[in-house]
């Protein structure tokens, strides 16, 4: 039992209780998560962490999955990539280049140039942008399983 502590106590024992306990309270946790359908070709399911492409289920790890989740409350508005940073690792010390890496992975997922399917934008200089052609057109649903 996590909440719960014999006196006494040490008092870093204390800390990592309640570092762990807000972890894990403000970590991404999709129990009743919506399915989006961006468009035609992709759909994003947070409570099983992957997309469908063109009827194909692409695992995404959970950093992918909070990128986009990130984006997707952000759509077509620029995203730094210190806000980026902040919000997937709160209380680490991340480089950019880990977040660059992260984005490049997330792009081999879910876009293909040569169709012309291009989600994430960068914008030189401030960060990053994901694209939605047409925002109303986007359904939100519940997964039934």
């Amino acid at each position: 039992m996590e909440d719960y502590i014999i006196k006494p106590f040490n008092a870093r024992e204390l800390v990592v209780r309640v570092e762990r306990l807000l972890r894990r309270i403000l970590s991404f946790e999709y129990t009743t998560a919506p399915v989006i359908r961006i468009d035609d070709q992709l759909q994003i399911n947070f409570g099983k962490q992957e997309i469908l492409l063109h009827g194909n289920h692409v695992s995404l790890t959970p950093t992918e999955t909070k990128l986009l989740h990130i984006f997707l409350n952000n759509a077509n508005r620029i995203v730094t990539l210190e806000f980026l940073l902040n919000r997937l690792w709160p209380r680490e010390e991340v480089y950019e280049d880990t977040l660059r890496v992260h984005i490049h992975r997330l792009r081999q997922k879910i876009e293909n140039k040569q169709q012309g399917r291009v989600y994430i934008i960068t914008e030189r200089g401030q960060g990053y942008r994901f694209w939605i052609k047409d925002p109303d057109a986007m359904v939100y649903e519940f997964d039934a399983d």
